[in-house]
């Protein structure tokens, strides 16, 4: 079947390609650190604009959709993002990195259980 909106389909992911090419032009890279204990989770980044205070997480299931997960990382004094989540449960989650104004994306993937760090590029 074809869906209705399938041409609104389509420029919502131009629009996230076009996202991805401007990180890569801003030079803009992160490491993700999660401490599946605790939930936390820390992010390094280099080429983030300055001022940039927080950043949009999103932590997607790649099965179940009621288990995908926004939250807000906030710089502190170190300079590392930080935020808190729910544990999380296995599975390849798909990890998208954005600021507020919505200019750039980072992407990764994070494999649980086993795996506690990602790079989002």
């Amino acid at each position: 079947l074809v869906r209705d909106d399938y041409y609104k389909d389509g420029l919502a992911i131009n629009q996230d390609l076009a996202r991805s090419r401007r990180a890569d032009e801003l030079g803009i890279r992160a490491e993700l650190a999660y401490d599946p204990a605790s939930g936390d989770l820390a992010l390094s980044t280099t080429g983030v604009p300055a001022g940039t205070e927080r950043l949009t997480l999103l932590l997607v299931h790649p099965t179940l959709a009621e288990l995908d997960l926004s939250t807000l990382a906030s710089r502190g004094a170190d300079g590392l993002y930080r935020a808190r989540v729910p544990l999380l449960g296995p599975g390849n989650w798909r990890i998208q990195l954005l600021p507020e104004d919505l200019d750039w994306r980072l992407e990764g993937r994070l494999a649980l259980p086993g795996q506690s760090q990602a790079s989002l590029r």
